[in-house]
């Protein structure tokens, strides 16, 4: 365990968050610097925006199992003083922002692979801005979905010693609708922009409710994730002031909905078709919808995966990831690319403080993870036991 932890704290050290003064290069070159002296190891930096890239490490051989991590973490924001760039231990439990999403689990992989030796058929892909926009693993899946065919796709964005299988997906939209304003001492004098869109949402939350539910993966959600409104005075696409005054009825509003879908017809189209209905039910003009996320629902049928089931087994107890109640994973984006490949998630850290200022990883899982990934290697044909 003491290598895959000093190479954890090692990462952790590292920011790698993404802001106007702060990105995953520096993690990146890090991670360059310390697999190009594995023997055997082929590493290759493929550009994606601005020289942040994604790290491609392969032995050289037709991919037979391709891992997946990703090297950004969310924004410290207000852990800036605790958990920038610093690790700690306490009550056998290692703490540090990326700890278990997903720095811990890049190092146990890391660590496993290279105590095997060579290996044949094993690749690594540590890619960029999963916690934003996806850039790293878009660009990848453009560039390699053709030259790749992998037996297995494994992605350490997982906790808890769980075997994932599967997401509900992620639809953002952005949405802007106009009332009508009058005196706020007569209310039907206009048509209120503010409380007219929560009864918008409120008819989209019940029809999820009743018509948008997956035996697998549960009901969609959705989440109204920002929202402002008011009276117009100036607006663009990249400005809007609106008025604070008690006296008027407010006649425009501007919201953001995260929605996470669990059936395949359930889309970004489908759901701007609900709004515009519901906006007009309610008397209010559509302004604007913007789509910044329109991703599906991931399953891997768990037969598929029974290789991997049993080889966890041998080291902890079997238990699946509540696949409904989990956040996006965009193995999903690579499911999608390679339908006929199984593909699944399995990695350690105390799911429940991921992105939270206790974010850790239990120290009794590291040397379990670091065991399941090498004979998940190979079980793969990957190499042979020192």
């Amino acid at each position: 365990m003491e290598k895959t932890l000093e190479l954890t704290k090692k990462l952790i050290s590292i920011k790698s968050f993404v802001d106007s003064s702060c990105n995953e290069i520096g993690i990146a070159d890090f991670v360059v610097g310390y697999c190009s002296k594995v023997p055997n190891w082929q590493v290759t930096k493929q550009p994606i925006l601005n020289g942040r890239y994604n790290i491609l490490i392969s032995d050289g051989y037709p991919t037979r199992l391709l891992y997946l991590g990703h090297l950004d973490t969310v924004q410290p924001k207000f852990l800036q003083n605790r958990l920038n760039t610093r690790s700690f231990i306490s009550r056998e439990k290692l703490y540090g922002l990326g700890t278990a999403d997903m720095k811990g689990n890049i190092a146990a992989f890391l660590t496993a692979w290279e105590k095997i030796g060579k290996t044949k058929g094993i690749a690594a892909l540590l890619y960029i801005d999963e916690e934003y926009d996806f850039a790293g693993m878009k660009a990848f899946i453009r560039e390699y979905k053709s030259k790749i065919s992998p037996q297995l796709i494994l992605s350490g964005d997982g906790n808890d010693l769980t075997l994932g299988n599967g997401c509900r997906g992620l639809i953002e939209l952005t949405v802007r609708v106009k009332g009508k304003t009058g005196h706020a001492s007569n209310p039907l004098s206009g048509v209120n922009a503010i409380t007219r869109s929560y009864a918008v949402i409120r008819r989209l939350q019940k029809y999820f409710q009743k018509f948008c539910r997956s035996q697998e993966l549960g009901r969609s959600t959705i989440n109204l994730a920002y929202m402002q409104g008011g009276l117009l005075q100036k607006k663009s696409s990249s400005e809007l002031i609106l008025g604070k005054q008690g006296n008027n009825i407010p006649d425009f509003a501007e919201f953001v909905l995260d929605i996470r879908p669990s059936i395949p017809t359930l889309n970004a189209e489908r759901v701007s078709s609900l709004l515009k209905g519901f906006i007009a039910d309610e008397g209010l003009t559509l302004d604007s919808i913007t789509t910044r996320h329109d991703l599906g629902a991931w399953i891997t049928p768990k037969e598929q995966l029974n290789n991997v089931a049993r080889v966890i087994s041998t080291e902890t107890l079997l238990s699946w990831t509540d696949s409904g109640k989990r956040g996006f994973i965009d193995v999903q984006l690579l499911a999608q690319a390679l339908p006929n490949t199984p593909c699944c998630t399995f990695g350690a850290g105390d799911g429940t403080t991921v992105h939270r200022e206790d974010e850790n990883i239990p120290l009794y899982q590291l040397p379990v993870l670091e065991n399941i990934y090498k004979k998940i290697i190979l079980e793969l044909k990957g190499g042979e036991q020192k």
